[in-house]
């Protein structure tokens, strides 16, 4: 068992646009085909990058760069990630209808690693304010109709990035926001 480490990460959510809706119309078997093979692109590309598959929880995608090893250049990384995600699953969409586009938040802080759980359900993850707010991000593309959504610890790291401005964001206030370039 992993005791808690204190460690800098850079965290990838994803959310797939218009599913609830989406698998309303579809049936358990594709469903969960779809989703097999929507999940084994993505988790392909994020191992590819060095990203580490954090869990699947419904239709999203959590993955941790920088852990549970050092990873240098882990910030060009997870963006390279996002972008390759996001080409893959336009390509997934237009030949397997019923999908929304994806959505992604990326952000870079500190977090808390370690496994955590009870009995036999232990897990290891992460906590903290930057996985908090890549999680939130992906839902902010909403807000600006972009599907990469990119925090302000990230930004600092990063150059050339394009501002989408300032929003309110629940349990972090008004932070600037950012994009990748197109």
């Amino acid at each position: 068992r992993l005791e808690g480490e204190a460690r800098e990460v850079t965290a990838l959510f994803t959310d797939i646009e218009g599913f609830s809706a989406a698998t309303a119309e579809m049936g358990a078997a594709e469903m969960v085909a779809r989703l097999d093979a929507y999940f084994a692109r993505v988790a392909a590309i994020v191992l590819r990058h060095g990203g580490m598959i954090d869990k699947l929880v419904g239709d999203s995608l959590h993955a941790l760069f920088n852990a549970p090893l050092d990873q240098p250049g882990h910030e060009a990384a997870a963006l390279a990630c996002a972008a390759e995600i996001i080409a893959a699953t336009e390509e997934f969409r237009r030949t397997n209808n019923g999908f929304g586009r994806t959505r992604i938040g990326v952000e870079t802080g500190p977090a808390v690693l370690g496994d955590v759980g009870f009995g036999t359900r232990i897990d290891y993850t992460a906590h903290g304010p930057a996985v908090n707010l890549a999680a939130r991000l992906q839902e902010a593309n909403k807000q600006f109709g972009t599907q990469v959504c990119i925090g302000p610890g990230l930004a600092a790291r990063v150059p050339g990035l394009r501002p989408l401005g300032e929003v309110e964001i629940r349990s972090f206030g008004r932070i600037p926001l950012f994009t990748l370039r197109a």
